[in-house]
């Protein structure tokens, strides 16, 4: 579900996909036929849930125009569709779909929904990374941690990813505004060990051994400038076993990684 962004070296969450549903249609049959109601009490709200839906039908190709516009549209759709399921209407009978999945559950798209909104808060804070500006893209990858909290423990080991990426950016920041290097040493092992809790793939390997690196260095810088020489020395050792272990060079998908490692 993840996806690698070799400008930034991070990673995003994909967006689902998912097909046009007649809301208005769908709903109008129930009520007049099944429930035998009137549906003028609801018909604007379902109205405003299906254009909602439409519009977030967007183009996997253009996930790198996704903006504020979008997310506050995404976040209308999802509360409108929370004030459905709190009236207790018969709604579940409308087939929606993500990616494979197909389910008339209305949780089902309100859940769906939640983890495409992560997704587009992901994406948000890779397009601010590669701006620059790490403060935006730091609040950017805490909303998306939000939203896969909301879902459980389903998405466990994605939430660690993404805490993880989340720390790197603050450590990016913290490096910019030239933060003593005891601190920059806490918040790389922190980095290091959430990828550690999910070595699943390449991606987390490589960003775990590279923080736990990072840390050795400062680790040794600091000794260094104490006069601690052997205690130095041993960390740059440490650093040196770390490198020849981790052979970076055989992972050449992620450009921008190995670039950090040299």
């Amino acid at each position: 579900m993840e996806i690698y962004d070799d400008e930034s070296g991070m990673m995003y969450l994909r967006p689902l996909r998912t097909v046009k549903v007649d809301l208005v249609n769908v709903f109008k049959r129930v009520f007049e036929i099944e429930l035998n109601q009137d549906i003028k009490p609801y018909l604007q709200t379902i109205q405003l849930l299906n254009d909602l839906r439409n519009e977030l039908l967007i183009d996997m190709n253009d996930i790198w125009t996704i903006n504020l516009s979008i997310i506050i549209k995404l976040k209308k759709y999802i509360s409108l569709l929370n004030s459905l399921n709190n009236d207790k209407l018969p709604i579940d009978v409308i087939n929606f779909q993500w990616d494979d999945k197909i389910d008339n559950s209305l949780q089902f798209e309100i859940n769906s929904s939640i983890y495409q909104l992560g997704s587009y808060y992901s994406i948000l804070a890779i397009i601010e990374l590669r701006n620059e500006d790490y403060k935006k893209s730091g609040i950017y990858s805490q909303y998306c941690i939000g939203c896969l909290s909301i879902l459980n423990d389903k998405f466990t080991c994605l939430m660690k990813l993404m805490l993880a990426q989340s720390q790197e950016i603050y450590l990016l920041q913290a490096q910019f505004d030239n933060f003593k290097n005891s601190i920059l040493i806490k918040i790389s092992m922190q980095i290091s060990d959430y990828y550690n809790d999910c070595i699943d793939n390449d991606y987390n390997y490589l960003k775990f051994t590279y923080f736990k690196l990072f840390s050795y260095i400062l680790f040794a810088n600091i000794n260094f400038n104490k006069n601690n020489k052997s205690i130095g020395q041993m960390y740059i050792l440490e650093s040196r076993d770390i490198i020849n272990q981790c052979n970076y060079e055989n992972y050449p998908k992620f450009t921008k990684i190995i670039q950090d490692f040299e």
